[in-house]
C-alpha cells in the first residue's frame, strides 16, 4: 500500500508543470483520503494487469470514460455519457468477462456469386449486458436521443429487474445484492466497445467517493 501511494507522489511530481498550475495526471484531489485511497486501489489492479501482454478495460466513473488499456498506456477511450450502479461497493478487484455480447450476424448466401461482406462494425449491438466473474453484471444502452422508445423500454425493465432483486435478497435473507452497472454510451460507442471485448478480458472499475 504505501509502494501504490509513494508511485502516485512519484507520477505527479514528475508530471510536466506549468507556471501557473501543476498538473495532476491522476485527476486525483490530494487533500480527499478516499479519492485517493480509490486511486491506490485502481493503481495497484493496473501493476499487475499491465505485467500481462494482454489488454484489459478500466471503466473510471470518476472521468466518465471507459479506457482499453496495454502495458497501462491508453490504447483507446470511449466517453461515457451516463451511469448508474447497483452494489457499487462490491465493485473492487478485477472482474473477467465470461463472454461477448451477441452478435447478429449476416446470413450468408451459399447461391450468391463472389465472396460476401464479413461482420462489420455496423453489425455490432448498441445494447447489451456483459456476464463477468466474480458475479458481475455491465449493462450497456444506447442515449435517450438516439433510441428514445428503446431506452424508456430498457429503464422500466432496469427498475423492474432491481425491484425483483431487492425483494428476492431480502426474501432469502441476503443483505447485498449483485453487484450491476448501467452505462449509457452513444450508438457508435457501444458498437465500438462490442467489437473490441474479448473472452476472459479483465476489466476494472474506479468508483467516485462521494457516491
Amino acid at each position: 500500500m504505501t509502494v501504490s501511494f509513494l508511485l502516485i507522489a512519484v507520477l505527479i511530481a514528475v508530471s510536466p508543470v506549468s507556471a501557473s498550475e501543476p498538473v495532476n495526471p491522476l485527476g486525483v484531489d490530494l487533500g480527499q483520503s478516499a479519492a485517493l485511497r480509490e486511486a491506490n486501489r485502481v493503481l495497484e489492479e493496473e501493476v499487475k494487469l499491465a505485467a500481462r501482454p494482454h489488454t484489459y478495460v478500466v471503466i473510471d466513473l470518476v472521468a466518465n470514460h471507459i479506457a482499453i488499456k496495454g502495458k497501462a498506456v491508453d490504447l483507446y477511450r470511449i466517453p461515457i455519457s451516463s451511469w448508474s450502479a447497483e452494489s457499487l461497493g462490491q465493485m473492487t478487484g478485477r472482474f473477467s468477462l465470461t463472454g461477448r455480447p451477441q452478435i447478429a450476424r449476416p446470413k450468408i448466401d451459399p447461391s450468391a456469386p463472389g465472396s460476401q461482406e464479413p461482420i462489420s462494425l455496423l453489425d455490432m449491438p448498441t445494447r447489451y449486458d456483459l456476464a463477468f466473474h466474480p458475479v458481475f453484471v455491465l449493462e450497456v444502452v444506447p442515449t435517450a436521443v438516439q433510441s428514445p422508445f428503446r431506452w424508456i423500454l430498457w429503464q422500466v425493465r432496469s427498475y423492474w429487474r432491481t425491484l425483483h432483486s431487492t425483494v428476492s435478497a431480502a426474501w432469502s435473507g441476503r443483505h447485498q445484492r449483485e453487484p450491476r452497472l448501467q452505462l449509457t454510451l452513444s450508438e457508435d460507442d457501444a458498437r465500438s466497445f462490442a467489437w473490441i471485448l474479448v473472452d476472459g478480458m479483465a476489466l476494472v472499475v474506479r468508483r467516485p467517493t462521494d457516491k
